[in-house]
């Protein structure tokens, strides 16, 4: 249920340290453990089944423009389903529920069926959030969220990570540059 905020000036190994957590990057040397799991050493396997409990919401969304909004937050349910899907209807009717209810979360319910492309970087960044929730992760990764969005944009997407850290009892690090947003938290 904490919030984390890593601080650093560009170039620190601020993502490099986030996309070490998640497997996407191997150290040279040392290890990284996460979850009980050594994901320095783990295999191809082991490394999609902690990426399934943790999420990550990258700086510039990650959307898939051409989808609507709701299609984007479903993809993150992808990592526990059998087959690729095509279209929201291919979705269990459960899931797709579900990420009605993410989207509400997150404050775009009345957006679920609007091309990604066409919302604000706010909005954007909102979505993947939701679609990150879709995972249902164990810890949630943000890197650098609020880089290309404006101050209001900004305090929003801050304020929904730290709701979604205490509500869901999750582990929320996120990477920042700005020294005076992490403060106000």
């Amino acid at each position: 249920g904490q919030l984390l905020c890593l601080i650093g000036l560009s170039g620190s190994g601020k993502s490099t340290l986030l996309r070490h957590v998640n497997g996407l990057h191997k150290p040279t040397s040392g290890s990284v453990d996460v979850m009980g799991m050594r994901v320095s050493d783990a295999s191809n396997k082991d490394l999609r089944e902690v990426r399934r409990h943790v999420g990550f919401v990258f700086q510039q969304f990650g959307l898939i423009n051409r989808a609507t909004c709701l299609e984007n937050v479903l993809s993150g349910a992808l990592g526990r389903l059998n087959w690729p899907r095509y279209g929201v209807r291919s979705y269990p009717k459960q899931l797709r529920r579900l990420a009605f209810d993410h989207l509400d979360r997150v404050g775009l319910a009345d957006q679920a069926y609007q091309r990604a492309d066409t919302l604000s970087g706010g909005q954007m960044q909102r979505v993947a959030i939701a679609r990150s929730l879709m995972q249902e992760p164990q810890m949630l990764l943000a890197d650098e969220p609020v880089a290309s969005l404006d101050p209001e944009s900004s305090g929003q997407v801050l304020e929904l990570l730290l709701t979604i850290a205490k509500e869901e009892n999750m582990t929320v690090i996120c990477t920042l540059h700005q020294v005076e947003l992490a403060l106000g938290w």
